[in-house]
């Protein structure tokens, strides 16, 4: 039986409205309806939650397909479908019940879905179905089946098309006309579309006359189309089926047969030429038209000459014929899919192989369809470096990259004689690319726009968040107002988003959760407010090319490594570490320098070997002038642009040019450990809330500056830009009170920074000592030696550690800590020179 919603459905769905057809399916058992049990009952299944319309083929009643009332997917991975077949059917051909036998059939149409076919067949066209459009093959188990299998991996699919065509296709063809006609989505774009080339070589090769494919044209209002979506869909707009026929036929005729290159030439070619004598103009066409398919432009005009005096209009014809075909079968990958790249090139190679075209040209017309498929798979910028860039499925790529280069010279994507074409087509786009390309600002993770007052901060994958001084900050596409951020790999991508007072507690404790020194020269709200400045600054990057380094100093177990991790991994993400650096290598410290944003040197502690002045160019945005590697005197400038934090226990980097770069940190041991992996996770769980805090605070400074703008008041400390941006910064957060803030941060800075010259020096203490107890007395005159011997002593009794070679050092060392001298013990000196003998006199203050 035929329920009504089922009979509805033939009518409504597949132009089956003839209640005499549907009676007699119904009568013959060809169609019925099935419930839920029985649906699964005869699936074989336990799953399926509906009914079904169950579909059986007239010429093998064990064969049968349901259409499910609802698409059902047996688990997530998989799409939803309506159609099943039971385990272990095999793939055949579903002939409606009023065509007879098809071999006595002088034409036969193909198409895919047995239900197009029986509405096809009842309005009287010769339409039989495959279920699928690979369901022209099958494992019929026969013994050439089993042997291919063998020679394969032994998979269906390893099969030979001809021993793998269904049982029901293995006849006669010879004088037929076929027509594949498949569903609207199956287009020349479509992956499968090759999968018909094949199907009509088979078909030729069983002797077909010709095989046409094509390809349903769509109906307004239907996601796809196929056969029966035609008729139903001419009806529902009063259109007759007749017409829609009509109109099939002529398309069928106006479009060009398929030109077989396999073995289905072969048997067509002997086929025509049987006809000796009675070959017609139109078969010499054909032929010659297979012919350069098959071979060529060059053996077809060898080929032709068999024809006499027909011979150029003949060849002429054929070429014409052929173009047709080509442009027509040819299956068109998509453009804006590199992944095509390879294929799309053999297919210019092999329309090549017919045109003919001189080297250079093809060259020529070879890039061109390359730089068509990266064009619309990615987009070309040029930085006002002149680097070239590629941004492809968000990620940038430079031109001169390995990565890029490999792309033109690998044969998997140039399958032609030699890379030479590759080399030259890479050439070509870099020139274009640098003439044509957008121009960018090439950036790292952050960018300040000075003119336009605007942020932009890298989110990963393409994206940048947007921050101006008119309402939210908005996420945009790199390449948006010309700025272009490098893809960074170490970065795990992070999205703006709402936070409560809870998450902000959070923050706090993620970075001033740590037990800072009370012996610590700034107080805890001063250590607090140059952090976290000294953080937001580093987003404001254009607004301090001088900037600090914030060093923190503690013993083992003290939080100094924590908190720079913390920092570390609120921009980067939880994969985020800590570098362990050979000093004593100065190319590991520049490359770091000159290639992350953001970087922490862990233990930087006794001898440094001359990192100091790579630290102080750093700190005041230096550039690094250096030999080109592989040249013999080219030299190539880099800027330094990692904004670092170094973690120590014994700093030894402490020259007063050094130190006055420095926000100093104390840390004292923890009473309580906390364990990393606990610490990583709650960053991980709460970076996007940490990070939008931290874009907050941006936005703030944002409009603050759109209103007052940067501060221009003179400050005193040596890193001059920061000290500024410190006093815009607290200005835009506490507008009462900003100003007091910032001159109380900046005294205490600068305080900590002399006392860390005398604090951590030996020097120092050992001459403090001997001022206290009167062995160095003052307004007395010592010479250098004299010096050495008593600090020496002084060094030994209160086991100090001690390097100190000459007087030519001590002489070096006090300069450099006159003022911290001063300033912080009270004790000045003077040197006199008489007879060309440096004298050192202290004096009390």
């Amino acid at each position: 039986m035929i329920n009504n919603m089922h009979t509805k459905k033939l009518i409504e769905k597949y132009g089956i409205n003839n209640p005499e057809v549907i009676a007699e399916l119904e009568k013959r058992g060809l169609l019925g309806s099935l419930k839920k049990d029985e649906v699964n009952r005869l699936l074989g299944r336990t799953d399926i939650p509906c009914g079904g319309l169950k579909i059986v083929y007239p010429n093998s009643p064990e064969v049968f397909t349901i259409r499910l009332d609802v698409p059902f997917a047996p688990d997530t991975t998989q799409k939803p479908r309506r159609y099943f077949k039971a385990v272990g059917q095999p793939n055949s051909l579903y002939i409606p019940y009023n065509l007879g036998n098809i071999e006595q059939l002088p034409e036969i149409w193909i198409v895919e879905g047995e239900m197009k076919a029986l509405c096809g067949a009842v309005l009287g066209l010769p339409t039989v179905a495959i279920p699928g459009i690979w369901s022209w093959r099958g494992d019929d188990q026969s013994e050439a089946s089993q042997i291919s299998k063998l020679m394969g991996s032994g998979v269906t699919s390893d099969i030979d098309d001809k021993n793998a065509l269904i049982k029901d296709l293995r006849f006669d063809y010879n004088g037929k006309k076929i027509v594949l006609l498949f569903d609207s989505d199956i287009d020349q774009f479509h992956p499968g579309f090759l999968s018909y080339h094949r199907f009509a070589e088979e078909l030729y090769a069983r002797g077909a006359e010709s095989v046409k494919i094509l390809i349903t044209p769509e109906v307004a209002d239907f996601d796809k189309t196929g056969l029966d979506d035609l008729f139903v869909g001419a009806s529902n707009n009063g259109i007759s089926a007749e017409a829609v026929t009509e109109d099939l036929r002529t398309k069928i005729n106006d479009i060009p047969v398929f030109l077989p290159r396999g073995k289905g030439a072969e048997i067509m070619s002997n086929r025509l030429l049987k006809k000796g004598d009675d070959l017609t103009r139109s078969d010499k066409v054909v032929l010659t038209a297979i012919e350069i398919t098959k071979e060529g432009k060059k053996r077809a005009k060898e080929w032709v000459k068999r024809f006499g005096n027909q011979k150029t209009s003949i060849y002429d014809d054929a070429m014409s014929l052929f173009k047709k075909t080509y442009r027509y079968y040819s299956q068109k990958l998509k453009r804006e899919d590199l992944d095509n790249l390879p294929q799309i090139i053999k297919e210019a190679c092999i329309q090549n192989s017919v045109e003919g075209l001189p080297s250079d040209l093809f060259n020529d017309s070879l890039f061109e369809v390359v730089y068509e498929v990266f064009s619309k798979s990615g987009d070309f910028y040029r930085s006002y470096n002149n680097e070239a860039y590629y941004n492809y499925r968000n990620e940038i790529i430079n031109l001169e990259s390995t990565e890029f280069k490999t792309l033109f010279t690998n044969k998997s994507t140039y399958p032609i004689g030699s890379n030479s074409k590759g080399r030259y087509i890479f050439d070509r786009m870099k020139a274009r690319v640098l003439d044509e390309a957008q121009w960018v600002e090439l950036k790292l993770e952050t960018y300040y726009d000075k003119k336009e007052n605007r942020l932009y901060l890298y989110q990963g994958k393409g994206r940048m968040l947007k921050i101006t001084a008119s309402g939210r900050p908005v996420t945009v596409g790199v390449g948006t107002d010309d700025i272009l951020f490098k893809s960074d790999e170490s970065m795990d991508p992070w999205e703006y988003e709402n936070y409560t007072e809870e998450d902000e507690e959070l923050f706090k404790k993620a970075l001033f959760g740590f037990n800072f020194s009370s012996k610590s020269r700034m107080s805890r709200e001063t250590i607090e407010i140059l952090s976290l400045a000294w953080i937001i600054a580093s987003r404001f990057r254009e607004l301090n090319p001088t900037h600090p380094i914030p060093v923190s100093k503690g013993a083992k177990g003290s939080g100094k490594t924590s908190w720079a991790c913390n920092v570390l991994r609120i921009f980067k993400g939880s994969s985020a570490a800590v570098r362990t650096v050979d000093f004593k290598k100065k190319d590991q410290v520049l490359n770091i320098l000159t290639h992350e944003s953001l970087a922490v040197f862990d233990n930087m502690d006794s001898n440094t070997h001359g990192i100091e002045d790579i630290l102080a160019s750093n700190a005041t945005g230096g550039t690094l002038q250096t030999r080109e590697y592989h040249t013999t005197n080219d030299t190539v400038k880099y800027q330094l642009i990692a904004w670092i934090i170094i973690t120590t226990r014994t700093p030894e980097f402490l020259r007063d040019d050094i130190v006055d770069r420095l926000i100093p940190l104390d840390f004292d041991r923890l009473d309580e450990v906390i364990a990393e992996n606990q610490i990583i996770n709650m960053i991980a769980n709460n970076r996007n809330k940490f990070q939008s805090i931290i874009v907050d605070i941006c936005q703030e400074i944002i409009n603050y500056i759109d209103k007052e703008g940067v501060s221009s008041q003179n400050e005193v400390l040596r890193m001059a830009d920061f000290a500024s941006f410190l006093r815009t910064y607290l200005r835009a957060m506490s507008p009462e009170n900003g100003d007091m803030l910032c001159d109380k941060a900046i005294g205490e800075l600068k305080l900590a920074q002399q006392f860390w010259l005398i604090d951590n020096d030996p020097i120092i203490e050992c001459i403090k000592g001997l001022i206290a107890d009167h062995t160095l007395q003052t307004n007395i005159r010592y010479k250098g030696t004299e010096l050495i011997t008593k600090i020496k002593g002084r060094a030994k009794e209160n086991m100090i550690y001690l390097e100190l070679r000459d007087t030519k050092e001590l002489y070096e060392k006090l300069r450099e800590r006159k003022d911290a001298l001063e300033n912080v013990c009270g004790i000045t000196f003077q040197e006199t020179s008489p007879h060309n003998i440096v004298h050192i006199e202290f004096m009390e203050n």
